[in-house]
């Protein structure tokens, strides 16, 4: 026999969850009145090994959602399935470098593609609670023009960001490599750095790989100072 106690629990949640059903299919039905903005939409949630893909109709009257795997075969059958179904316009949701190649791609083949931040469709009531929904919800929500795009540069733009991030990475990484070069020094006892200001200029390297070749004498290493260089100048 169920005690009473829980027994007035369950009928607690199951009254709870029935109603939470009814508010999810009233927002459900308040969505699909919104007026169409993109009759031949699709959406895509990208993944790093799956991508779903959701259209309006196929033309088979097949089912509207498909997989396809994340390689460029995949991507390429991703685009001519989208370019069968009629579909002109695209949205799918940033998700760092896996998007990035999508709407690259996207692009190319000339759909109408916009990249939207994955906090303007959690925001929107109705959302369903699977992530194998999520392509068809996004589907749903570009069709009513209800996703903003986030900012996209023009390919320009985007080759000199690339280029600005890339010189900045290097120089972070030749940083953290000259102190493991400072550090090394000082495992041998040898005090280059209180005799050069940078480690790294002509006589720096020229001593560096002297001791690489197997030169231990400092007097031989003294010689291979540039002319420019003074040393006991720090």
């Amino acid at each position: 026999m169920i005690p009473l106690g829980r027994l007035v629990q369950r009928r607690l949640c199951a009254a709870q969850r029935g109603e939470q059903t009814r508010r999810d299919a009233a927002d459900c039905a308040e969505l699909a009145s919104l007026p169409v903005q993109h009759a031949h939409a699709a959406g895509i949630d990208i993944a790093d090994a799956m991508h779903r893909v959701c259209v309006e109709g196929t033309p088979d009257g097949s089912n509207t959602t498909r997989e396809f795997p994340a390689h460029t075969p995949g991507l390429r059958e991703l685009v001519a399935w989208l370019k069968a179904c009629g579909v002109t316009t695209v949205a799918l949701e940033a998700s760092g470098v896996y998007c990035h190649v999508h709407y690259l791609t996207l692009v190319e083949e000339g759909f109408e593609t916009i990249m939207t931040a994955p906090e303007f469709s959690k925001q929107i009531k109705g959302r369903p609670k699977t992530d194998r929904l999520d392509c068809q919800w996004i589907q749903r929500m570009h069709k009513h023009g209800l996703l903003p795009s986030v900012f996209q540069p023009d390919e320009s733009t985007h080759t000199l960001r690339s280029y600005v991030r890339q010189r900045a990475n290097l120089e972070r990484l030749s940083g953290q490599h000259i102190q493991r070069m400072q550090k090394a020094l000082e495992l041998m006892n040898l005090k280059l750095t209180k005799v050069l200001g940078d480690i790294t200029g002509v006589t720096g390297l020229k001593i560096f790989r002297a001791i690489l070749a197997g030169e231990c004498d400092p007097e031989r290493l003294a010689k291979l100072r540039d002319r420019r260089c003074k040393l006991g100048q720090r």
